[in-house]
């Protein structure tokens, strides 16, 4: 479980992403955690369509980001509304419709790649995905989370192709959801090792909303503002990203072996086997966030942007571990 603490203690300052989980912090008592993933899934939105990295293959800068806590009592889907409001100021486009068959989200997929879903409660999509037709919808996540080219054939032989689709989800599930719907094959299989697990309590109370204040209106603008400038960056393909610089180069190594080396769970191995790969992500869309990789030049991964992306990767694991006795 994360506590707010944790997340306090690894915030980069002077970020976006720092600024987004303040002004969420004053309008609800979600846990920051949420607020953590959720920002960090709107700004995977707003990366370039043509932006990340090579990591084993192609590494895209999509997040699907899952919000686990107790119904009705943490918040989630506060936490959840709060960043589709920003995003949907920023650009409504970007958020689709939850889709009802994995042919409608091809179709909504070519015709606009770049998009973003949205679940106040993934706990019935959860449970209408181990049978029928909503199986082959999880399946077609699962190959959209890694940028795959997703293709389904119509009437008369007319091939509808989604090419380089970059869909990012944020969701949010009750643990008794997790506990019902989800099987040992979705943990150790991939689909559910393929998000960044927030799973947290709520530690603090407020009696009414706050107040719209001057500084709350001002600093929504801004939000939305700085982040519609990033939607709108169209990055040429001689902006990329070099990979590690030699510090980076060096953390990583000494996280990842040690990662290997753990005990954990077997309930658990699909988690531990794609946590680096969510680390990577998490240090594109850091970077994309500060600026590393909107200034013209390639660039590399510098260690401080890799040392936050690996401490949530750690808080993602800790997720995972927690839960995992329920699972």
């Amino acid at each position: 479980m994360i506590f707010e603490k944790d997340v306090i203690n690894i915030l980069p300052p002077e970020s976006w992403l720092s600024q987004y989980v303040s002004y969420c912090s004053k309008q609800t008592t979600s846990p920051l955690a949420y607020h953590l993933g959720v920002g960090l899934t709107l700004l995977a939105v707003s990366a370039s369509e043509n932006y990340g990295m090579r990591f084993f293959g192609k590494m895209p800068c999509n997040l699907y980001c899952l919000l686990a806590g107790r119904s009705g009592e943490d918040q989630k889907s506060t936490a959840l509304g709060l960043g589709e409001e920003i995003l949907d100021a920023v650009n409504f486009k970007l958020i689709g419709d939850q889709p009802a068959s994995a042919e409608g989200l091809i179709d909504s997929l070519a015709s606009q790649s770049k998009q973003s879903l949205w679940y106040s409660e993934f706990g019935q999509f959860l449970s209408q995905s181990k049978t029928g037709y909503m199986e082959s919808v999880k399946t077609t996540l699962t190959n959209l989370w890694d940028g795959k080219n997703v293709t389904r054939r119509k009437a008369g032989d007319t091939v509808i192709r989604a090419t380089n689709p970059r869909l990012s989800i944020v969701a949010a599930c009750s643990i008794p959801y997790l506990e019902q719907f989800t099987t040992p094959h979705d943990w150790t299989g991939g689909f559910m090792g393929r998000w960044l697990l927030m799973y947290s309590r709520r530690e603090r109370t407020m009696p009414f909303p706050p107040r719209e204040t001057t500084e709350t209106i001002e600093t929504r603008a801004w939000l939305i503002s700085a982040m519609r400038r990033m939607s709108e960056t169209k990055l040429d393909k001689s902006i990329y990203c070099k990979g590690l610089d030699d510090g980076a180069q060096k953390l990583w190594s000494d996280w990842y072996n040690e990662l290997q080396n753990r005990d954990l769970p077997e309930m658990i191995s699909g988690t531990q086997t794609r946590c680096p790969a969510i680390a990577i992500r998490i240090a594109l869309i850091h970077a994309w966030d500060i600026g590393d990789s909107r200034r013209g030049k390639p660039w590399f991964i510098t260690r401080e942007v890799l040392h936050f992306a690996i401490e949530v990767a750690e808080l993602h694991l800790r997720s995972v571990i927690s839960l995992a006795d329920r699972l």
